[in-house]
């Protein structure tokens, strides 16, 4: 029986999961021809070919796919093992790390990792942000701020807020433009988000009522919209939370007339019992609720340019 590389059988799970070797290298954060060398390498001491490569990606053979079952059991009980190591440890001290998407880390992470180290300086943070959800049950982040609720059996989930969106002009665009009310859309030009995110409440929310209207821009990163909006380019939905403090901008909707979120925390079951996960889980969600007005909209009422 050949040994195999447990650093292999992880390039082997993430080209299956990933379809292609860019995928994979990406999750791994390795160069492709890396991922491809360690498959290679790996079939030769199996002996027998794991991938065919189809119009579709790589596929996993009939051996590929025994291999591959047992490597995601040798992947949990690795996982495992890091777990039950992590929760020997109940100082408020080492790394969280959390995944969320650039806004929500901007506007409301960043500020709540600042007030908490200061109680605790001995924990630090990764923050991955990223509009790829990273993937909690294979432990790429310590927990995640997801604006959906998982259902993995493995995932434990916390609802921490409600975030509303509202619909935002600039003061000077206004003023050129004036606003009379949502059913007239297509007198303005909108900002919305591209096809990758075109699914999400606030996306739909637009382009149903701005169907006749320019669409001179779309992205996939609220900042981004935010400080095209800021500077004239033409109106959108932004989260309440990044958009109601800035006072180059005029809520002409409230979240009431256009779309309210959930924020959820999600992290794996064991890890509830890590102290500092979940001492800053508690933090987080204690923060959070004091901000309750802001990000629900109730702070960003809708007027007009003054």
């Amino acid at each position: 029986m050949p040994r195999l590389d447990w650093n292999a059988l992880q390039h082997l799970l993430a080209l299956a999961r990933g379809g292609s070797l860019d995928r994979a290298a990406e999750a791994l954060r390795v160069d492709p021809s890396t991922v491809s060398r360690r498959v290679r390498a790996l079939e030769e001491a199996v002996g027998a070919r794991l991938f065919d490569r189809t119009a579709r990606g790589h596929q996993l053979t009939s051996v590929g796919k025994r291999l591959f079952d047992s490597a995601e059991r040798v992947e949990g009980e690795v996982g495992a093992m890091e777990r039950e190591a992590a929760h020997a440890d109940h100082r408020l001290a080492g790394t969280v790390t959390i995944a969320t998407s650039d806004a929500v880390g901007r506007h409301l992470l960043s500020p709540v990792l600042a007030r908490f180290r200061d109680r605790h300086p001995l924990v630090d943070f990764q923050v991955v942000a990223d509009v790829r959800p990273a993937n909690v049950v294979r432990r790429e982040a310590d927990m995640a701020l997801r604006l959906s609720r998982p259902r993995q059996a493995l995932l434990a989930s916390r609802r921490l807020a409600v975030l509303g969106h509202g619909l935002y002009g600039a003061r000077h665009y206004l003023e050129r433009h004036p606003f009379r009310g949502a059913g007239a859309l297509e007198e303005h030009v909108l900002l919305g988000y591209d096809a990758g995110l075109a699914g999400i409440p606030e996306a739909r929310w637009l382009d149903e009522r701005g169907g006749g209207a320019r669409w001179a821009l779309r992205a996939n990163r609220v900042d981004l919209m935010l400080e095209a909006v800021a500077h004239g380019m033409g109106l959108a939905v932004l989260p309440c939370y990044a958009a109601a403090g800035d006072p180059r901008l005029v809520c002409l909707l409230g979240a009431a007339e256009v779309v309210r979120r959930e924020l959820w925390l999600v992290l794996h079951r064991d890890s509830r019992r890590t102290a500092r996960i979940r001492a800053f889980a508690d933090f987080l969600a204690a923060e959070l609720g004091r901000m309750k007005d802001l990000l629900e909209g109730e702070a960003s009422v809708a007027g007009t340019p003054g």
